[in-house]
């Protein structure tokens, strides 16, 4: 009797323990499941994240180039005046000060109240004018001269990066000045005895740029050096192009003489003249042989820029030329050769 007694409690022992073993697994089970759940609802919320993030991005650099704008291309057509007072009587509205005023002193300006977008003057007692082009603008800074009488003065709008870098570039000029140097401050750069200066940003100082024969910039009629490099080599290319045809078309003549001289010696009739030269009259060849010593012609829009008139190399302008010179050739017609 005592010995199944004893079996029975080392069976009930052994089935015991089994049970908690179970019930350890189920409940590593359970958690397991837990966890697996509490992992996946983390990724969705990661990836949830992410694009979240993603959008966020996208906004902040929309929103960083909006402030670039607003620092930099907006300020390319405003303009800041200084000195000016009011006149006497003074007129109904400032904008209408300033209009009258720059149209007296420049002769080639004809600013009209349509091309201003607004005008206020500052605490400062500064007027600021905001116009519709920055082709303007540039002209009325470039005829700075016709104010000098009066004493008032025009600058660009700078940004206060560009105002900061230029007051510790005008400390920095105050002593070549005394010295007798050439100094010019052209935005945020200057330009002592042909070496240049900036300020930098990061180390607070200004420094100078080593470059290769720096010199003062001088732009002929305000337009870059780039583009007067490029009329100098289209012009200079022009005048190959009408030496090389004045020379072929010479050759051509040559032989085709050569050729009907020898065929009547020879007593056979000479070969017909070819399509091409029965196109081309002795009249035009002439002139295509001569196109090469005939002076070449200013154009127009550089003709006007001499006469003080607004700059015609911007991409507008270029526009509307060729939109013209294509309305011109559609009015003239396909070119007539004489046969």
């Amino acid at each position: 009797m005592d010995t199944s007694v004893n079996e029975f409690k080392q069976q009930s022992a052994i089935i015991h323990s089994q049970g908690v073993n179970c019930s350890r697994r189920q409940g590593t089970g359970t958690s397991t499941a837990k966890s697996r759940k509490t992992v996946d609802t983390n990724n969705a919320e990661n990836q949830r994240l992410s694009q979240e993030l993603v959008v966020t991005r996208k906004e902040l650099s929309e929103a960083n180039r909006r402030i670039w704008y607003i620092k930099t291309e907006a300020k390319r057509i405003n303009l800041i005046i200084y000195n000016l007072g009011q006149r006497d009587p003074p007129l109904p509205t400032l904008k209408e000060e300033v209009l009258l005023y720059l149209n007296t002193r420049i002769s080639s300006l004809e600013l009209h109240r349509s091309e201003v977008k607004d005008v206020f003057r500052m605490r400062s007692g500064a007027i600021l004018l905001k116009l519709q082009c920055a082709d303007t603008r540039n002209f009325i800074l470039k005829s700075g001269r016709a104010f000098r009488n009066d004493g008032v003065f025009m600058t660009p709008d700078y940004t206060l990066e560009e105002r900061n870098a230029r007051s510790h570039l005008k400390i920095v000029m105050n002593q070549p000045i005394e010295e007798g140097k050439p100094v010019r401050l052209r935005g945020t750069k200057l330009f002592v005895d042909g070496t240049l200066l900036v300020y930098d940003e990061e180390s607070k100082k200004v420094k100078e740029v080593t470059r290769n024969n720096v010199t003062t910039p001088r732009s002929p009629r305000g337009r870059s050096d780039s583009q007067s490099s490029m009329d100098s080599a289209s012009s200079a290319q022009t005048v190959v192009n009408a030496a090389i045809t004045a020379e072929i078309h010479q050759e051509l003549n040559s032989q085709t003489s050569a050729t009907e001289v020898s065929a009547g010696q020879s007593g056979l009739n000479p070969r017909p003249a070819r399509k091409a030269d029965q196109m081309i009259s002795p009249e035009e060849r002439n002139r295509l042989n001569n196109r090469s010593q005939r002076p070449q012609r200013e154009p127009i829009w550089k003709a006007h820029e001499n006469r003080g008139g607004p700059r015609y190399d911007t991409p507008q302008c270029q526009k509307r030329q060729k939109h013209s010179r294509l309305l011109q050739d559609q009015l003239s017609g396909p070119n007539q050769r004489p046969v």
